[in-house]
């Protein structure tokens, strides 16, 4: 899924509006998701050559950073990160489970549930490995 993000133009900005800042989804060592958090801020100051803006979640940002528009493409980039973050925290929590108690120690009235719910993610997975 390709979406556009609009970039807001930092000349325009004034104190007081409400920009998104993107930041990136680990997803292991040195490497991030394809798709960025975008968290809307609030504008709070800016030097008079426009070179650093504040904001009220942030702080200090400087003139390299690019500010987006908070529209409907910019909740689906944060609805899809969001959504890796869940698959990939599911992962570890599945993972140290594992380790610390064992698959074994799963109750009988729980496993059937257990069992549908692999069986629909390994599904899933099956596809990418083809």
């Amino acid at each position: 899924m390709n979406i556009e993000l609009k970039e807001i133009n930092k000349d325009t900005l004034k104190v007081g509006d409400i920009v998104g800042v993107a930041r990136d989804v680990s997803c292991g060592w040195s490497s991030s998701f394809r798709h960025q958090r975008i968290y809307s801020a609030k504008v709070t100051r800016i030097t008079p050559k426009r070179t650093k803006f504040f904001t009220d979640k942030f702080g200090e940002h400087d003139k390299n950073e690019i500010f987006y528009e908070c529209d409907e493409n910019s909740e689906k980039e944060n609805e899809l990160a969001i959504m890796f973050e869940q698959f990939r925290d599911g992962r570890y929590a599945f993972e140290d489970f594992n380790r610390k108690y064992g698959l074994d120690s799963i109750g009988d009235e729980d496993l059937m549930e257990a069992a549908d719910h692999m069986k629909a993610i390994t599904e899933i997975l099956q596809k990418y490995k083809e």
